[in-house]
């Protein structure tokens, strides 16, 4: 009985974190694809701890076609001083026009490369 019950309660719940995690998964692919291209500034860089070294993952700004002043992050990046991810340095990202605020890193020979 209590298995039953705790079947009903759990089941629902697993769908709907992978239909949240699938919706997140398809909304960053269509940005990555279908985004507008613009440049962000890296305004910030915090470390995350990962066992066998750590990775970094950058705050950026940007700018809408509207001009209005949007931030996201990158996903985690190799910990490394070249990889040029820094307060002040340049980076590209997409972001959707119709909710300016979600975003992509794209990395480039100037940025940061992202983990595969």
């Amino acid at each position: 009985m209590v298995a039953e019950v705790t079947v009903l309660v759990l089941a629902p719940i697993g769908v709907w974190l992978l239909y949240v995690l699938a919706r997140r998964v398809y909304l960053r692919e269509q940005i990555k694809r279908h985004g507008v291209l613009t440049d962000a500034t890296v305004v910030d860089v915090y470390v995350v701890p990962e066992r066998g070294g750590a990775r970094m993952v950058a705050v950026y700004e940007y700018l809408d076609q509207a001009g209005g002043s949007h931030k996201g992050e990158s996903p985690e990046l190799i910990d490394d001083a070249h990889s040029g991810a820094i307060p002040g340095s340049r980076c590209k990202i997409r972001f959707d026009t119709d909710h300016p605020e979600r975003s992509v890193w794209i990395s480039d020979a100037s940025s940061a490369l992202p983990l595969a």
